[in-house]
């Protein structure tokens, strides 16, 4: 094999195995701190999630972390709840779920999965409208 030929097998690889990097995020900076209240948030890739972004305070807590990955994965989500009290939601994407105990909305939008699954940031809890309004916004 060339060399040529496995670098570029290198890019392909990485940029499928990093989706939510990649590909434009369903929702922004500017909507995240609308919603929240919180100013100055800026991103970065999930530390322990290959498929997750964080949006996190100039101090480093975590927002919230949007999940973007194919919509198989997200049938995993889904078949695998990671809390007991997954229950549907409607009027959020297709297919979405919710979990108040796990911090979580999930749905499928475009042939992908999303999830938005709130961080640690301060010490006001997000309220259940405002994780709400967040998946809203992700799914448009």
């Amino acid at each position: 094999m060339s060399l040529r030929f496995l670098s570029t097998f290198a890019l392909i690889v990485a940029a499928a195995a990093s989706p939510a990097q990649s590909a434009e995020l369903p929702l922004a900076i500017s909507q995240v701190e609308k919603v929240t209240g919180l100013s100055g948030l800026t991103t970065k890739p999930a530390k322990y999630d290959k498929v997750g972004t964080n949006f996190v305070t100039a101090q480093g807590q975590t927002v919230i972390t949007l999940k973007v990955a194919s919509a198989a994965i997200y049938d995993v989500w889904k078949s695998h709840p990671s809390m007991n009290d997954q229950a549907p939601l409607a009027g959020v994407g297709e297919d979405a779920v919710v979990s108040k105990q796990g911090h979580y909305i999930c749905f499928k939008k475009s042939g992908q999965g999303v999830c938005v699954v709130v961080g640690n940031a301060g010490t006001t809890p997000m309220s259940d409208a405002q994780i709400v309004e967040l998946a809203k916004l992700a799914s448009q």
